[in-house]
């Protein structure tokens, strides 16, 4: 008798019985996850638009890296200007200024443009890295740009040149030194700023390109590039992943090496002996990594003068390891962009003299006229933030709005429409640290009597921008409280800013009879 075959056991002695492949679920997960991709991969043979939405949300700034003791860097940069608009005929033309904290004079200016494949980033992602270099003494404008493929070629560098443009017409508001400009960018930045030296040292190219440069040669002190591309020719060998698409959706043509104006874009073919001088990094494990050979080869070729810092050996040093602060190598990198950016600058040192006396003379529309003397031994933020606005023509044709009888003049702040109506004026500045006992500040010692300056502010410590008051009395109220910073010099002025204080007011504490200040002049005598 044959032995029966037995059977597989189940619990409960019931034989299993296996499932046809296509009645298990995670079957058709998987079979509708790679249709999809097989998809995505056929859709993006014909178009860059899906790939090019991937790549503008990877680039989107996350969880941005910061450099050990950041809040020291913090500490030591102010933002002049946040979101401010370049004055562009395109898109997203809005930049951030940094300066030191106590910037004085006008200091040599770097312009930083972000990287993302020209189709993603932002400027928020390089904060970090231009703090650092304004904390070296350097003014830095962080610009942002349209992105591909809504904006193509060469919107970008039109945008970089309007930028420049508006930076230098506004030096003074800014303490820019218009003839000292460095031109900084990272990855696609990068690429952006060595073609801006092309731009602004090859009249041919310029002429070519038929963007009329608002900047010189000799005013462009160096270029600082960061992983980025420099020859269109190799790119696509450097297997950099979708580099291929990024430059597609940049020029809209598929293949971009046929691309009528791609001689525009390669950087090696355009460099002369006049290219400024570059500092150039990449990371060993960067795919960009013989970009940045190839650049170093046609710079030294022409005789120009270079830095360069491409490290080997270390797996971690891939795209933009300058900015992860996490190896060795970026800190290097950063002490070296430093060192290129200082020997290469002039820096004005202009502050107030310690030695010297400062005076602010006010010029109302009553004709009255008096002088205030400031004092920046207790108050050195607001004095210089009060010399800023004054010197940059702020308070000039500003009104006194609020008027508290017989104690307070304030002003600084607003202007009157055509029909007389009272309309707040933006600061210019970012607000101060409030100077004053109550804020932790411990020297200033200057109290609120008849005929002292002191800033007005909202209910945080630190909100003071550009508007101030008189105290026409005696109010120990406020001491510890605002930061005083000055003081009227005479009687006459004194008895002004009083009888101001009895003029006559709307429910809303402002002059029924506007009061103008026609002007505010700073001026040095020896102590």
């Amino acid at each position: 008798m044959k032995a029966k075959k037995s059977l597989p056991e189940a619990e409960g002695n019931v034989a299993a019985v296996k499932k046809p492949l296509y009645k298990k679920g995670w079957f058709w997960t998987v079979v509708i996850v790679a249709a999809v991709i097989i998809a995505l991969v056929l859709a993006s043979t014909l178009s860059y638009a899906i790939p090019a939405l991937g790549i503008r949300i990877a680039c989107k700034p996350r969880n941005v890296a910061t450099p050990d003791g950041y809040e020291e860097i913090l500490n030591g940069t102010k933002t002049l200007a946040a979101d401010l608009s370049y004055e562009s005929a395109d898109e997203n033309g809005y930049m951030d200024i940094y300066a030191p904290k106590n910037v004085t004079g006008n200091q040599p200016l770097v312009v930083y443009v972000h990287g993302g494949y020209y189709i993603g980033g932002d400027k928020d992602a390089a904060e970090p890295y231009c703090r650092m270099l304004a904390e070296q003494g350097f003014v830095v404008a962080n610009i942002n740009y349209a992105l591909a493929p809504e904006a193509k070629y060469p919107t970008q560098l039109r945008q970089l040149n309007e930028a420049i443009a508006f930076l230098r017409k506004n030096a003074e508001l800014y303490h820019i030194d218009k003839n000292q400009i460095f031109i900084a960018g990272d990855s696609a930045g990068g690429h952006l700023a060595a073609q801006a030296g092309t731009f602004y040292t090859n009249e041919t190219l310029a002429e070519k390109i038929k963007i009329t440069p608002s900047l010189d040669a000799d005013s462009l002190k160096g270029v600082i590039l960061l992983c980025g591309f420099y020859n269109t020719d190799t790119v696509r060998d450097t297997r950099f992943p979708f580099v291929s698409t990024a430059l597609w959706a940049f020029t809209d043509v598929r293949k971009y090496e046929n691309y009528s104006r791609i001689d525009e874009l390669n950087v090696v073919a355009n460099v002369t002996k006049d290219y400024p001088d570059t500092f150039i990094t990449c990371g060993g494990a960067d795919p960009f990594y013989s970009q940045a050979e190839e650049m170093v080869a046609v710079l030294e070729s022409n005789g120009v003068d270079f830095v360069k810092y491409l490290p080997t050996g270390d797996k971690k040093l891939d795209h933009e390891f300058q900015r992860d602060f996490d190896t060795e190598q970026s800190y290097t990198a950063m002490d070296m962009t430093i060192a290129f950016l200082l020997e290469r600058s002039d820096f004005d040192e202009t502050a107030p003299d310690p030695e010297k006396n400062i005076f602010a003379t006010f010029a109302l529309s009553t004709g009255d006229a008096f002088e205030v003397q400031l004092f920046p031994e207790y108050a050195p933020e607001t004095v210089a933030n009060f010399i800023e606005y004054a010197e940059n023509g702020f308070y000039n044709g500003t009104v006194f709005h609020r008027v508290l009888e017989g104690s307070v003049l304030q002003g600084g702040g607003y202007t009157l429409s055509q029909n007389g109506d009272y309309l707040q004026k933006t600061p210019i500045f970012e607000p101060i640290k409030g100077e004053f006992s109550a804020n932790g500040y411990k020297g200033n010692v200057l109290s609120h009597v008849a005929g002292v300056i002191s800033m007005a502010r909202a209910s945080d410590y630190d909100s003071a921008t550009s508007q101030f008051f008189f105290c026409a009395t005696d109010i120990s109220a406020y001491d510890g409280q605002y930061a005083a910073f000055g003081m009227i010099t005479t009687a006459e002025g004194i008895e002004a800013v009083q009888r101001l204080t009895r003029t006559e007011c709307d429910d809303n504490d402002r002059p029924l009879e506007p009061v103008t200040l026609i002007s505010v002049t700073i001026r040095y005598t020896d102590k």
